[in-house]
Parts: C-alpha cells; structure tokens; sequence
C-alpha cells in the first residue's frame, strides 16, 4: 500500500512539474500575454482611469513620449528627441518614424494634443487632471475658467513635432510624461 501511495505521489509530482515545463516552452514561442491583476478593469481610458489596476493594464499596453526603464529612469519612449529651452518652459518632441496604432494608423503629434487636452477638459472629469498643472493654461482650462482647449500649452507642429510650453519649470516634467494620463489618444 505504502508503494502505490509513494508512486502516486511521484507520478503525480512528475506529471504536474512536466505540464508546468510544457507551458513554459509553449509560452516561449507564443505571442499571448497573460495578465492577472488583484481586481477586475474598470477602464482603459487613459483620461478617466481612477485606480491602480487599469493604470498598470494601460501602462502596460500603451506607451508616451518616456517610458521608465528597468531602474525606474524615464527614457524616450515615442520621441525619439527632445528639445528643451534654455528657460525650461518649452519643450519640442520629435516622434519616432512609424510609429502605429494597433489598426495601423500612425500615431501623430495631434493624438497627444487631443489626449492632453481631453484630459484638462472639466467635462471628462479625470481625477488626474491635477498632473497637468504647470502646463500653460492646464489649470484655467480645468477649473472652466478658459474654455478653448486650444488655448492648452501643448501643439502639434506637424504630425511628428510636438510642442508643450510651460508656465513654470517643471522638474517632475519627464517623470509624469511616463505616466498614461500623458498617453496619445485618437
């Protein structure tokens, strides 16, 4: 009895490590994600996102003009440079050549000028619009106290030139712009 009990156990053993060793060589050649997380999504917007599961589900599959590397350092992610004023106050991205949405439509310069400025607007009502402050005009237009959203420091000086112009230096500028709030949008 104790043989069948002791063989059982290690067929049992050998039949799970085995299966375990299949998914990993079956997980090497296939291009699936597989993502779990603590709780369910509640959104994929980046302008509307209030909670940490759908900020890393977005963060994960999207990416901004940085992104941080393996240190936690933002490195450019969509911009392939970044040219920044001797005040501080305006920065000019130029975006990486072929860059795509996942239907394969270029991403422009205007998917991060309607994104930012989908955010500020007080009618999205993101809880992260307060990021934004220190971008000119971010927080007028937020409060509904400037209504043109065109009036936002951020333009779109052609498809792969963007410009954002600050009302002050920003020291956490390159830091936020990792996060999705900061994300294009179309």
């Amino acid at each position: 009895m104790k043989k069948i009990i002791k063989t059982s156990v290690l067929l049992s053993t050998a039949v799970i490590l085995g299966s375990g060793l299949t998914s990993v060589a079956h997980a090497a050649t296939d291009k699936t994600i597989n993502w779990t997380e603590s709780a369910d999504l509640s959104t994929l917007d980046p302008s509307t996102v209030q909670e940490l599961v759908s900020d890393d589900a977005i963060t994960a599959s999207g990416d901004g003009l940085y992104r941080n590397d393996a240190s936690g350092k933002p490195q450019l992610s969509l911009a392939q440079s970044v040219d920044k004023s001797a005040d501080g106050l305006t920065y000019t991205f130029k975006l990486r050549n072929g860059i795509k949405w996942a239907n394969g439509d270029p991403i422009t310069a205007q998917d991060f000028v309607y994104g930012w400025q989908r955010t500020v607007n007080p009618k999205t009502k993101s809880v992260y619009a307060y990021l934004y402050s220190g971008i000119k005009k971010a927080d007028a237009i937020n409060k509904g106290q400037d209504k043109n959203l065109n009036d936002l420091g951020v333009k779109a000086l052609d498809d792969q030139t963007l410009q954002v112009t600050l009302e002050k230096p920003l020291p956490q500028l390159t830091a936020e712009l990792t996060m999705p709030e900061f994300f294009p949008q179309n």
